[in-house]
């Protein structure tokens, strides 16, 4: 499936074909899962491309306000690449944070920084 990531219509339909376990990060509000082969295929990721991808974000959560969106590939949080969710929410729970996180993320052909405010 092709998908325009700038499309709001687009991440919300992902999100509901997404039915994989993951857990919700309150910090940021975002929900991810570990990059599975199906999953790779279904967004299109190339093989060797590693982190979690995104299958929720909370409305008016600091990730959303970010825009982030459903399907974007996690690959660093603070520079420590994340692989599963528990690497993400350790990365997201170092005390070096402090109030923001830099979040380097993947989508389409696009691999760009979000810097995120925790809550």
């Amino acid at each position: 499936r092709n998908c325009d990531w700038s499309s709001d219509v687009c991440s919300s339909d992902l999100a509901d074909h997404l039915a994989v376990p993951g857990g919700i990060v309150q910090k940021i509000g975002v929900e991810v899962s570990e990059l599975t082969p199906a999953l790779r295929n279904q967004l299109g990721y190339s093989h060797g491309e590693e982190g979690v991808v995104i299958t929720k974000i909370k409305p008016g959560s600091p990730a959303a306000r970010a825009g982030l969106r459903p399907g974007f590939l996690i690959l660093k949080v603070n520079d420590k690449q994340v692989e599963t969710p528990v690497e993400f929410g350790e990365a997201l729970s170092d005390p070096d944070s402090q109030d923001r996180a830099l979040i380097l993320v993947k989508y389409g052909f696009t691999t760009r920084f979000y810097s995120i405010k925790l809550s």
